[in-house]
């Protein structure tokens, strides 16, 4: 099964551990955009191809950018057996509340957070 959790719940999960957080965006977007510290990258768009990479026997807390594709990816591996958490809001709701983010300089704008690897 599937869990939800909110960005708070799943900061929680990383602190307390025992679960793998798995980032199922592009890697434009985990590079440009930053992640979340231990984050594994691998695209939903190659998550079949790649499961082998991934521990049945662990947890996954996945995200994405807004949500949408974290939710397929863990109904996918829900279906294989696999303990998930669907991390809701994705990176972008991590960031709006202030939790840490890497490799990427944040800066807000008109109450959004706005990434750009560019800017200071």
């Amino acid at each position: 099964m599937c869990r939800n959790v909110t960005p708070q719940e799943a900061y929680a999960m990383i602190q307390k551990g025992g679960v793998e957080v798995l980032d199922v965006r592009t890697p434009q977007e985990y590079y440009g955009e930053g992640h979340i510290k231990g984050a594994k990258l691998i695209p939903l768009s190659e998550l079949q191809h790649r499961l082998r990479e991934l521990n049945p026997a662990k947890r996954y807390l996945i995200y994405c950018r807004t949500g949408h594709r974290s939710a397929q990816a863990c109904r996918l591996l829900s279906q294989l057996g696999f303990e998930t958490y669907n991390q809701l809001g994705g990176i972008v709701q991590w960031a709006r509340l202030g939790l840490p983010v890497e490799g990427v300089a944040r800066r807000q704008r008109g109450g959004f957070f706005n990434f750009n690897p560019f800017m200071p």
